[in-house]
């Protein structure tokens, strides 16, 4: 796609994060989820050395495409996932760092990447973040899981109220004809909250689509481990930062944020978290869910 059709999406509270990190000139900082690189960016313009980090080689490709350099200090992009943070740090000596900043989720650019994360995709049903590391995709699970298995997946990840019916559906579809593609399985999704009568602001597939991304990238295994070795990659007095957008992500931040302030290693920096204001909201959607918190290392 060309750079200047690409619909760059806005960075979510992204001054609010940038002003809890307190970046100083030449100090290190880690951008965990580098996405559209609108965190680096404000990172690098304000002097702070910044390495980048992101699963997906595409998205890289992309934002290193975006932005030919840095503008006032060293910024390096490396492949892979955040859950091996504290070793990337080390390998590209920015072990200890001042601050990490993690935007969770995906970006916006990935729905019309032509993985499946789209309802409308024709060809796929993949959901990978990483193609070249990652086997089990959104095709095995929709096909293979054991329909109880589905069920509890979508009730547990994306508290799915109609996951029992869901589960059934595509189990039942299945067994004449694998389910082959997004929009295939957005329309099974339909036809179930529309059998039941109920309507919804976003679309009916939101949730499954939604939990089934988690389940493909082991998205909450991957943060509480990827949240573990960022404090341990932070040196005393370094912040951490953590920008959610759904309610699993966020409780598996505050509860280790929590279990870190209570064992005195670490001050609460947003109490009660920080949302986005109804101005943001009203410019950019993405940012209604949006939830930061942050903490400093004392210890």
């Amino acid at each position: 796609m060309p750079e200047n059709k690409i619909n760059w999406h806005k960075p979510v509270l992204l001054q609010q994060a940038i002003n809890l990190l307190e970046i100083k000139k030449q100090q290190k900082y880690i951008d965990a989820t580098l996405g559209n690189g609108g965190y680096s960016q404000e990172i690098c313009r304000l002097g702070g050395n910044v390495l980048s980090i992101d699963a997906d080689k595409r998205m890289i490709e992309l934002t290193k495409k975006r932005y030919k350099n840095c503008p006032s200090a060293f910024w390096k992009i490396v492949q892979g996932n955040f859950s091996r943070i504290k070793e990337i740090a080390k390998e590209n000596s920015f072990l200890p760092c001042s601050g990490i900043v993690f935007d969770l989720g995906i970006s916006s650019l990935h729905y019309t990447s032509g993985r499946g994360f789209s309802f409308k995709d024709k060809d796929n049903l993949d959901m990978r973040l990483d193609e070249d590391n990652q086997t089990l995709t959104a095709h095995e699970i929709i096909n293979t899981y054991p329909k109880d298995l589905l069920e509890e997946k979508l009730r547990y990840i994306a508290q799915e109220p109609l996951a029992f019916q869901i589960a059934e559906e595509i189990a039942k579809k299945r067994k004449s004809l694998k389910i082959k593609s997004a929009e295939e399985l957005a329309s099974i999704i339909k036809t179930v909250y529309e059998s039941h009568k109920i309507k919804t602001k976003t679309h009916p597939a939101t949730k499954t689509f939604m939990a089934l991304r988690i389940m493909v990238n082991k998205e909450y295994e991957n943060l509480n481990e990827g949240l573990r070795q960022a404090f341990e990659t932070l040196e005393v007095g370094g912040r951490l930062v953590v920008v959610s957008f759904h309610s699993g992500e966020d409780r598996i931040t505050k509860l280790y944020f929590r279990k870190l302030i209570k064992q005195k290693e670490a001050e609460d920096l947003t109490k009660k978290g920080i949302r986005a204001s109804y101005r943001e909201i009203k410019e950019n959607h993405l940012s209604r869910s949006a939830i930061l918190r942050g903490i400093e290392k004392i210890n």
